[in-house]
């Protein structure tokens, strides 16, 4: 088209110029091939200009599989090294808390896809000092519930806390906060169930249909409802940290399998010590599996392809209550209520296999450790951080292993860097620009990669921000 243009646009302006060669003398012959020597030269130099540029533009793009051999190609821009620290910064939300580094990403666009993962840093002024409050949280389903548990747990849990604060002696302390945190969890659950069954003004095998529905689409109170509904549908995992002022205390909570919580320690010039904290709950955990089975020792479906009844990964979780309460509910209530999530159909397969509820468990773990006087990281993150593409095939010790080799390396060079920043690097590439680029930038109108969130409690010694 640019070419077509130019064309028109020359010829126009050749006849002009041949009237005017041929009024000074030149014969109309010599006039026409002096313009044709003068235009082929314009138009290929033009044309030049054009694909030169053109060939720039393409040079900053390649096209990727992204790993699914037969499908694609996509397109994603490649990035230089200043560019692409700028953009991974930006996507990744990257920020510093004081002592605490977060990066949160998911690359997809949000009208594809929005980030379940959400993260907390708080800092408590409580008496004898202040207290440092951080989680990670990974929802499924939908958003609601993961919302529902980061607004109350951390609530409820600090008020708790400034309570035991009051009337123990310390010497009391790390079993009873150990025990509260174990609480304040469940309760969380707990208030959801109530919640729920709250709504229905008598048991649900007696009411119609209509009954039931009305109470969600009700224009007084439906709206109301269906948030405790879909709070109820949907599920959360997480993981938790407390640490005390003497920052000598650690407790770190857990409830299910899609996070991870590491402890590096360091004393003087020796490599950091690597050591996870937290128990996943999944059913790739062999205890976790034999509790799960001498829970339900008739229900040979009880796990299907390491899920629960064939669905559910993690097996503790706050929320997913149709895995947890009588089968009634499955069958008059979430598989009959509309909702985009999870098709209605799709919760009716599974009716038939609800027979012992629960399935989910609420129960937490809760770790207590005594810290050193030395310098030590925590680091809180979601399961799309060491399930990522770098990490392919490498087992949980050699991915402890090589996240140890990033922290040293990134304390000893920038000891002012975002740590949580430069393991993200890692995990989506490291130092090959091309697979950072693709991962950051591919064209894909569907999720090609999990939410990751990475959370990193700092405290060097001697003590330094």
């Amino acid at each position: 088209m640019l070419a077509c243009q130019a064309v028109t646009n020359a010829n126009i302006r050749s006849d002009y110029l041949e009237q005017f060669m041929t009024s000074v003398g030149y014969s109309k012959f010599c006039a026409r091939a002096s313009l044709h020597r003068c235009f082929n030269m314009h138009f290929a130099l033009h044309y030049s200009t054009e694909n030169l540029r053109a060939l720039a533009e393409v040079s900053h793009f390649g096209t990727t599989d992204m790993g699914l051999p037969g499908q694609g190609p996509w397109t994603y821009r490649i990035l230089e090294e200043q560019e692409l620290s700028t953009v991974l910064a930006s996507k990744a939300n990257a920020a510093s808390y004081d002592s605490v580094d977060v990066v949160t990403l998911q690359p997809c666009p949000n009208h594809i896809f929005q980030s379940q993962d959400r993260f907390i840093v708080e800092k408590w002024d409580l008496p004898g000092g202040t207290w440092a409050f951080n989680g990670v949280f990974d929802g499924h389903i939908n958003h609601a519930t993961v919302e529902y548990v980061i607004h109350c747990l951390p609530h409820l849990l600090k008020n708790r806390l400034r309570h035991l604060l009051r009337t123990l002696s310390r010497s009391e302390l790390p079993n009873a906060i150990s025990k509260v945190l174990h609480d304040i969890i469940l309760q969380v659950d707990e208030s959801l169930v109530s919640d729920f069954v709250s709504l229905f003004p008598r048991p649900v095998e007696e009411m119609s249909d209509s009954e039931i529905h009305y109470i969600f689409e009700n224009e007084f109170t439906g709206t109301a409802n269906s948030k405790i509904f879909n709070r109820c549908l949907g599920g959360s995992t997480f993981v938790i940290s407390l640490t005390d002022p003497t920052n000598h205390n650690l407790w770190v909570a857990s409830l299910g399998a899609s996070y991870y919580s590491v402890l590096f320690e360091k004393n003087g010039a020796s490599p950091w010590k690597v050591e996870q904290v937290n128990v996943l709950h999944s059913a790739e955990n062999f205890e976790e599996a034999q509790r799960i089975r001498r829970a339900h020792s008739m229900e040979g479906n009880v796990l299907v392809n390491n899920r629960l009844l064939g669905f559910l990964e993690p097996t503790r979780v706050i929320g997913d209550m149709w895995l947890k309460l009588p089968a009634v509910f499955l069958t008059r209530v979430f598989s009959c209520i509309e909702q985009p999530w999870l098709p209605a159909e799709k919760l009716r397969e599974y009716t038939k296999h609800i027979r012992t509820p629960p399935y989910a468990s609420n129960i937490p773990d809760v770790f207590h450790h005594l810290l050193p006087q030395a310098s030590w990281l925590l680091l809180l993150c979601t399961d799309g951080f060491p399930n990522s593409d770098s990490y392919t095939d490498m087992g949980d010790i050699q991915i402890l292993h090589r996240w140890g080799k990033v922290v040293d390396r990134v304390t000893a060079e920038f000891p002012a860097s975002n740590i949580s920043l430069s393991l993200l690097r890692d995990a989506l590439g490291g130092d090959d620009k091309l697979q950072v680029s693709r991962n950051l930038t591919v064209e894909m109108e569907d999720t090609w990669m999990d939410d990751v969130t990475v959370l990193v409690q700092r405290n060097f010694w001697p003590l330094r921000n």
